[in-house]
């Protein structure tokens, strides 16, 4: 038998969590764990929330159906996570989603996230998350709500959405990276620092990799040419340094570019000029040169 969990992000909104699930439960989907993920219940909106919605999950069941009900509540150094400041506030509820999906994957749970509730911040995290650790059988969901109905449903008002209030679930698209390319998950156990690092490597060896294609593809004079452009001089100056016309320098740099639009697959209709091969050439040029 399947094991399907539903995991939620809440704040002060307890609705947003019923809603989600009822509309879940209409489709057909009953997870047999409902497990919150919230900042800390000090915050007299969150227990308030989380005080409500214990009502609605009693004895172990859910609109009688089956289904256990757990809380988990984002800690930074053994302390509640009060909001979402700083990096490091960020990381720790990147490292809690990342804990929480692990758990379930390691369980064998399908999973429909719901990104609805509390701050924004803390969806996008758990998206980052879920990037590496979900399979294609997982969903991620964001709860529409029309405007005239989230006035009356506010601060749990109301519970349950009711045919004729337009509530949807609107399914997330995203790229389930780590089942595609399972060396991707090791990732997964890394910070978000670590992981912005990687990203920041990948991008460099990208942006070489592309300089080396332009690069072999010039003569003598345009390679001599890009290397005083991407060194900071202007055209104006690449042509006194070489006693040419300016003219003959902005022959060469619209080959140059025109090379440079194919390695980096910019459209003809985007702006580009001389300052661009400055930017990307000028930290790959000693390489360039020794090839």
């Amino acid at each position: 038998m399947t094991r399907t969990a539903f995991v939620a992000t809440l704040g002060g909104q307890p609705q947003v969590i019923t809603f989600a699930l009822d509309l879940l439960y209409a489709r057909g989907v009953y997870p047999n764990l409902v497990l919150i993920v919230h900042l800390s219940r000090r915050n007299p909106r969150v227990r308030q929330a989380l005080e409500r919605l214990s009502q609605e999950f009693s004895r172990g069941q859910y609109k009688g159906k089956s289904c256990a009900y757990h809380t988990v509540e984002i800690r930074q150094d053994h302390h509640p996570l009060v909001d979402i400041r700083n990096a490091a506030d960020a990381e720790e509820v990147w490292r809690t989603f990342h804990k929480v999906f692990t758990d379930l994957k390691v369980k064998h749970h399908v999973i429909h996230l719901s990104i609805a509730g509390g701050r924004r911040l803390m969806g996008h995290l758990a998206m980052s998350a879920a990037t590496f650790l979900f399979d294609r059988s997982d969903h991620i969901w964001h709860l529409y709500t029309p405007d005239h109905i989230q006035e009356e449903v506010r601060e749990g008002r109301r519970m349950h959405p009711r045919p004729t209030d337009g509530a949807q679930l609107i399914e997330v698209p995203f790229v389930p990276l780590g089942a595609i390319f399972p060396a991707l998950r090791e990732l997964a156990h890394a910070s978000p620092s670590e992981i912005r690092a990687l990203q920041m490597q990948w991008l460099d060896a990208m942006t070489r990799q592309r300089c080396r294609q332009v690069w072999s593809n010039l003569t003598a004079r345009q390679k001599e040419v890009l290397r005083l452009l991407a060194s900071g001089k202007t055209p104006k100056e690449v042509a006194q340094a070489l006693h040419i016309t300016l003219a003959t320098v902005n022959s060469h740099k619209t080959v140059i570019l025109a090379e440079t639009r194919i390695a980096w697959g910019i459209p003809e209709g985007e702006w580009l000029d001389y300052r661009f091969l400055q930017d990307k050439f000028g930290p790959c040029l000693r390489e360039l040169e020794g090839s």
